[in-house]
């Protein structure tokens, strides 16, 4: 690595922890959404590092943000609402890129579903449930508006992973399509979502989350519809555009590395 690298940090369990310690010391700056230093560092601001350095200068030298969405592309107009009834063909919105359907707890969203007779959506590896009972495949989306579309077509998405990642993008994407984002109530992702009250925290066991999946099916039914509609009105929808537009979240990314390559030092 050159001293003029940038690093942008996903944590793998496969890769060892020193690798993310020299991609934050060598770069000139870092960045990720996740916190790494609990982890990575055992919280001891003065663990000596190689090179001198300790733990807090690597903290310093790390902008924890979240991802950026292109808002434009999912922020449906609230329909009225017969029209918004009309669209809500499914009880959930899944994918799925594991040959695990456990990965992303889709086998026990399924199970919930199936017990309460809804029905789900899917894409992405098809499992093979039951097709046309309760589970129904669709190809993967080609075109962010067919994503948009199919969030829309559902009253819940799934956003939940058994790994750590801290962020996955239905928690934004799908409010702003007229659905509610699931995911795990699990510290790397209520860091970012609890806030602007984009989802609803499930979990984080499997075993919970089918319970959780099954008691908010069995009391969601059109009688609760103002609870939805307040969930992904206008007003809280602007609250997710300011939080995760690429416009604000691409700032603290680009600071730094105006900062340095400006500095006095370089002219």
């Amino acid at each position: 690595m050159g001293d003029k690298q940038i690093a942008y940090i996903l944590h793998c369990s496969v890769v060892p922890d020193e690798f993310y310690k020299d991609a934050i010391r060598e770069s000139v700056v870092s960045t990720g959404f996740l916190d790494l230093f609990p982890q990575f560092f055992n919280m001891d601001p003065n663990a000596k590092m190689t090179e001198g350095l300790t733990c807090e200068n690597l903290y310093e030298k790390y902008n924890r943000v979240p991802w950026g969405v292109s808002t434009e592309d999912f922020l449906l107009p609230m329909t009225d609402r017969n029209k918004l009834l009309e669209k809500k063909d499914f009880l959930i919105y899944t994918w799925g890129c594991a040959a695990d359907p456990d990965e992303e707890y889709i086998e026990t969203i399924y199970m919930a579903v199936r017990d309460v007779d809804g029905k789900m959506l899917h894409s992405g590896v098809d499992y093979q449930f039951d097709e046309g009972i309760n589970y129904h495949y669709v190809p993967p989306a080609q075109y962010k508006w067919e994503i948009a579309g199919r969030y829309n077509q559902c009253w819940f998405a799934n956003a939940m992973r058994s790994v750590d990642d801290g962020f996955e993008l239905a928690n934004v994407e799908a409010p702003l399509s007229n659905c509610i984002p699931i995911t795990l109530d699990k510290p790397c992702f209520t860091h970012w979502f609890k806030g602007p009250g984009c989802s609803l925290f499930i979990g984080p066991s499997h075993e919970k989350v089918y319970q959780d999946l099954v008691g908010i099916f069995n009391v969601f039914n059109k009688d609760q519809i103002g609870y939805f509609e307040e969930f992904i009105s206008p007003t809280n929808k602007q609250k997710i555009v300011n939080e995760f537009n690429w416009r604000r979240t691409v700032r603290p990314f680009w600071k730094p590395i105006v900062d340095h390559f400006y500095s006095k030092e370089l002219v």
